[in-house]
């Protein structure tokens, strides 16, 4: 079987490629790092189609061969930091991120980590630094690549025998042209999806079978090496998270690492010299183990002291990577690449056993719902009561509060986005004790004011729905909505407003976008006579999960107290649309403003996040059920007390819900927080 030719300027590029993804990782600069993957796809590309066509061409390929390669290569350090990562989730994890743990070594072990993982991004899947396989994913294109390339060409040169170049050609322009529209059509599968990701890898296919037919002088060379290199380094400091990748943009880093490769064949130009240094080769070497080890280190650091990690933690587990990327390299790497005395036969069965015991263990974890007995009942309880309200389904008009009579509409809406579904619950029940009928329509993500659109949910559906529920308002006669809204994260630069008429730029432009979108319907609901309630936004926390915090207390003994945001940091948060909403307030008298922020702090000016037993939060920012009953009970009840009297349904003694509300201030009261 046939080798190729060392080059130590690769193993640099690699280096390059993980310091990058690294440093990216760990929040210590290069905003665009993430491109360090790319540049993995196409040296992968290149080296494996290298390995085929130099085979093909000797007339010694075979797939057992080939594939055994590929096992030994990729399997042992894998299933080490798999198996690894599953005994310290033990000790550390919680039930439901134990559980998700599982499913997604199940996952990883069945080479489909990337379809695990497009699908549980999810609206609630939690954030993505808080899963240590995350990473997996672009190792399962690769490994689908592998399955894919081989089959490919033997077929090809069978087959064919002339046309190779093109078809390569062909396949890769197919995929970067799905790979652009789908940068903007479908932008979660185009980012974990082989189909979108293939024309990175076929680049450098492309290159391995056309570069021995291309001549260059060597100034010439070394002239695009550096252009190449340039290119990658320009994209990990230009790029950043809310650059649309991959797809047209991913072209700078991709084809750099072309360039770069093709540059120094045969020989070495200055560019090449400059990644054949020493310290750069062993960074290279152990780039594939420092990539598999970085990941769930630092995120398992962030599961224990916060996703915000301080900067001494982020160096620690830097540090620690390298430490086991070497331990990695060392004993588990080089020993299973280089042995002799592992068959062919050994090889696949030992394939086979490591991935069955991966997936029995992790089944099993999954069936024991994330072993929740390692836990105390106070803390599994605490951990339960982080879960969210939900009425009926997304999207969909929910009849709450009292059953309505054939002939009766409803006399409210509950309308908004995932905080709306938070809330769902606790309107429900208010209502049904004020003898009330009304609406419930709530889509994950999506600002309920028609005409304008945040930049993570432009779906067609969700502009029509806006514009239904509005005329649905007009023509059923609904006399007050209320609107729920995680309103400040739509005036980020991750997730600006826009509108037909302006691509806002700025969160600035974004909160003009907002306050004219608000002023047109509050326009056409004050022509059909509806009053406007408008929630402002609870405060949101620093820490992701604040159910596990306390059953971190319950169980451990530690953190010894759990302290919510400030309220100087709330209101500096809010502030931009705060200020919108006083002024729609003032200039209009169907708008009230209801404000929770008053029942949300403790004395001394901190966010309630539990209290001695439960969770008032489900994640960061959606109050858990315990907690809408807790802070919104005395913000919702006044309204349903008002929209009762309007319509003519006041109970002569309606019923309250008992609860001992904290507040800022004791002389505050639930009908001074309506504020008009």
């Amino acid at each position: 079987m046939s080798k190729l030719n060392y080059r130590p300027e690769i193993d640099g590029l690699r280096a390059i490629a993980v310091l990058a993804v690294l440093i990216f990782h760990a929040g210590l600069g290069l905003p665009g790092g993430y491109v360090g993957v790319d540049v993995f796809f196409v040296i992968s590309g290149f080296l494996i189609t290298s390995l085929i066509v130099k085979d093909l061409q000797a007339g010694t390929f075979s797939f057992p061969h080939f594939w055994e390669r590929r096992i030994r290569r990729i399997l042992p350090a894998q299933a080490v930091m798999v198996v690894s990562v599953l005994i310290v989730g033990t000790i550390f994890l919680f039930p439901t991120d134990f559980e998700a743990l599982g499913r997604s070594a199940i996952a990883q072990a069945a080479m489909v980590a990337n379809f695990h993982f497009m699908k549980k991004d999810g609206y609630f899947d939690g954030p993505a630094d808080l899963k240590p396989l995350l990473h997996t994913w672009s190792l399962s294109v690769e490994e689908q690549f592998y399955l894919f390339l081989p089959l490919l060409l033997v077929f090809w040169k069978r087959y064919f025998r002339h046309g190779r170049t093109w078809m390569l050609a062909t396949l890769a322009l197919a995929s970067f042209s799905l790979s652009v529209w789908g940068a903007s059509a479908f932008p979660t599968e185009n980012y974990f999806l082989l189909p979108t990701r293939a024309w990175e890898m076929l680049l450098g296919s492309l290159l391995a079978v056309r570069l021995p037919a291309v001549t260059l002088s060597d100034r010439l060379r070394s002239t695009i090496g550096w252009l190449g290199l340039t290119g990658i380094v320009a994209a990990c400091f230009w790029y950043d998270k809310n650059t649309r990748f991959p797809g047209a943009t991913a072209l700078l880093p991709c084809a750099g690492t072309v360039a770069v490769l093709f540059a120094n064949a045969p020989n070495l130009t200055s560019s090449g010299r400059i990644l054949a240094l020493r310290p750069l080769v062993i960074i290279g070497q152990l780039s594939y183990s420092l990539y598999l080890w970085h990941w769930p280190i630092l995120t398992l650091m962030r599961i224990s002291y916060g996703v915000e990690l301080p900067l001494e933690f982020r160096l620690i587990a830097l540090t620690l990577s390298f430490g086991c990327a070497w331990l990695s390299w060392k004993f588990v790497e080089t020993p299973f690449r280089r042995s002799i005395s592992l068959s062919r036969r050994k090889t696949y069965g030992l394939a086979i056993a490591c991935n069955l015991l991966i997936a029995g263990v992790s089944i099993g974890i999954v069936a024991a719902d994330g072993a929740a007995v390692r836990f105390s009942k106070e803390a599994r309880l605490a951990i339960q009561s982080g879960d969210l309200a939900k009425v009926g389904h997304q999207d969909e008009l929910i009849a709450i509060g009292r059953e309505l009579p054939a002939d009766q509409t409803g006399k409210f809406l509950l309308w908004g986005d995932s905080h709306a579904r938070a809330a769902s619950e606790l309107i429900d029940r208010l209502a049904r004790t004020q003898g009330l009928s009304g609406y419930c329509l709530y889509r994950d993500g999506t600002i309920p004011v028609p005409g304008i659109w945040a930049k993570l949910d432009r779906h067609e559906s969700a502009r029509k729905r806006k514009q239904e529920t509005l005329q649905f308002i007009k023509t059923h006669q609904i006399r007050h909505v209320i609107l729920v809204s995680r309103w400040s994260s739509y005036v980020t630069p991750i997730n600006m407003l826009m509108d037909e008429s302006t691509a806002a730029s700025t969160p600035e432009s974004a909160c003009g976008v907002l306050k004219r979108g608000l002023e047109r319907m509050l326009t056409e609901l004050d022509e059909a006579a509806v009053t406007v309630w408008i929630m402002r936004q609870v405060p949101e926390q620093d820490v992701p999960r604040p159910s596990e915090l306390l059953a971190k207390k319950l169980q451990y003994g530690w953190p010894k107290e759990i302290q919510g945001v400030s309220l100087q940091k709330h209101r500096a948060c809010q502030r931009q649309v705060d200020a919108i909403f006083d002024e729609l307030a003032r200039k209009r008298d169907n708008v009230h403003i209801l404000d929770p922020t008053p029942y949300c702090f403790d004395e001394a000016g901190f966010s309630l996040m539990c209290d001695a037993k439960r969770s008032y939060y489900r994640d960061d920012d959606h109050l858990s059920r315990h907690g809408a009953d807790i802070l919104l009970t005395p913000v919702i009840q006044p309204v349903m007390q008002q929209i009762s009297k309007d319509t003519g349904l006041a109970n002569e003694s309606p019923q309250t819900a008992p609860f001992h509300i904290q507040r800022v201030s004791a002389e505050e009261n639930a009908e001074e927080n309506i504020v008009r």
